[in-house]
């Protein structure tokens, strides 16, 4: 039957069975990428005719995965029968012989300009192969342009004190841009089309001046999501002075609505949120532990923050030294901006009480997230017990009317049967007016691993569960 159909018809129906994948399965892009190779090659071998047919259309060859030293002949066979068609590449290099890896990276090098979607990961390639990939990669990026690339993501192992840094690809197309260990020439750096930006462990030479951050921001106005993780922006002396637009000269960056920054320098989340104008920004998570420098938190553009919705914190600083008041000041400056907030997540020893209505005096009016439905601290030290007791004075007092789940994790207590007992008061003073909420407590001694925990259902009734050394005696679950 297949025979009496036209060429055409049958290159369309190939085409369908090969990039076709089945709705409820969550494949690897690994997988993705076999899978059409191999339906592509099963559909070449039924008779001759439908073979010439398969083998004459480009399209079904241009799935180009290698997680093996046996996928290579496979991805040859693709880069040479997908013609001129745009191309999608998965290198895994993590299981190549380190003498094949140049060898592969070669092969995709030559063919940039067909570039649509390159997930290349070399994670795990000796110091001496990476650098000859830099050196590869840095070449074909500047003689060939990335016209059809719309996605691009580059893991190199970390540094081991060599800059890493090649050609930005020519690719106005590029709409997700993922770099680790790997910096470009951030000067000659410009994607408009860009939506989104993840940059790890950057650093020094191989990171953008605050300067050419701005830059590439401005030049990048569809910009959805920003991450930056472990990233310090260059430090360029009588540059930085004038470096980034004023106020009232905001980058306007309307869609942006995720923002990670998790161990960056507080430099860059500086020049971000003092500069850059993004109205629906939604997600805001920050990991804040690096802070050379006193910088001035009251330039807060304060319509950024106003639409955020979920705001996750985490930072280990204390605020006892120059270092942890610098990490404080920024927290209670960036709080106080977000008025809109309902999920909040805190995580390390940092005081969050500066979120609460102070009791007992506490109103509706007083409360610094008044919108505030989840609440979940984890890691904190033993000073921060007075938290919990003023969370739930807090509500109770009606200072926070919409929280609707709360759960309070603190294993580093050196007086466990105290700090039980003053929870379990803490509870029973709020049960009243704390009816409909749920969640959990979790107190533990840092050493021995004694406490207490409670799971709270509905704050009607709950169940608490007291360790006998190391050993937990679960009571029955309670529901109503």
């Amino acid at each position: 039957m297949m025979d009496a159909l036209p060429v055409e018809l049958v290159s369309s129906i190939f085409h369908w069975v090969v990039h076709s994948t089945t709705p409820s399965s969550s494949p690897s892009p690994a997988s993705l990428h076999r899978d059409a190779y191999k339906k592509a090659l099963r559909l070449s071998h039924i008779n001759q005719r439908l073979r010439d047919v398969a083998i004459g259309c480009p399209s079904l060859w241009t799935s180009v995965g290698i997680t093996h030293d046996s996928h290579h002949q496979d991805s040859t066979t693709c880069l040479h029968r997908s013609k001129a068609c745009p191309i999608d590449i998965h290198l895994d290099a993590r299981r190549l012989p380190p003498q094949k890896v140049t060898t592969v990276a070669g092969d995709f090098a030559k063919h940039v300009e067909r570039w649509f979607d390159a997930e290349l990961n070399f994670e795990k390639t000796p110091a001496d192969v990476t650098e000859d990939l830099v050196r590869l990669f840095d070449q074909a990026f500047a003689t060939r342009p990335a016209s059809a690339l719309k996605s691009l993501q580059i893991v190199l192992p970390r540094s081991s004190g060599t800059s890493r840094v090649v050609s930005p690809p020519e690719a106005e197309t590029l709409e997700r841009l993922a770099l680790k260990n790997l910096g470009l020439n951030w000067a000659k750096a410009s994607f408009p089309s860009l939506k989104e930006l993840r940059l790890t462990g950057i650093n020094g030479p191989e990171a953008p001046s605050l300067h050419q951050f701005t830059v590439l921001l401005e030049n990048a106005p569809n910009l959805e999501t920003i991450e930056l993780q472990d990233f310090t922006p260059l430090a360029v002396p009588d540059v930085e002075t004038d470096a980034a637009p004023a106020v009232f000269n905001a980058i306007s960056l309307p869609n942006l609505s995720r923002l990670t920054f998790n161990n960056a320098c507080l430099s860059i989340v500086h020049l971000i949120l003092s500069h850059v104008s993004a109205p629906n920004l939604d997600r805001l998570a920050v990991h804040a532990n690096n802070a050379p420098l006193n910088l001035d938190w009251s330039v807060i553009r304060r319509d950024t923050l106003a639409e955020v919705k979920s705001f996750a914190w985490s930072s280990w600083a204390e605020p006892t030294d120059a270092h942890g008041l610098r990490i404080a000041a920024f927290y209670r400056a960036i709080v106080s901006c977000l008025v809109t907030v309902q999920e909040v997540w805190m995580n390390g020893a940092m005081a969050v009480r500066d979120i609460l209505p102070a009791p007992p005096s506490a109103t509706t009016e007083d409360a610094v997230l008044p919108r505030m439905t989840r609440l979940e601290c984890n890691g904190l030290k033993g000073c921060e017990l007075d938290l919990l007791v003023s969370l739930l004075s807090a509500r109770a007092c009606r200072g926070l009317p919409r929280m609707e789940q709360l759960s309070f994790s603190a294993r580093d207590f050196s007086t466990t049967a105290s700090v039980g007992q003053r929870a379990m008061e803490a509870v029973d003073d709020a049960m009243d007016s704390l009816k409909g909420m749920t969640g959990s407590l979790d107190v533990r001694d840092r050493q021995d691993g004694q406490g207490f925990r409670y799971t709270f259902l509905g704050w009607r009734d709950y169940r608490a569960h007291q360790s006998r050394g190391r050993q937990w005696e679960y009571e029955e679950e309670y529901e109503e």
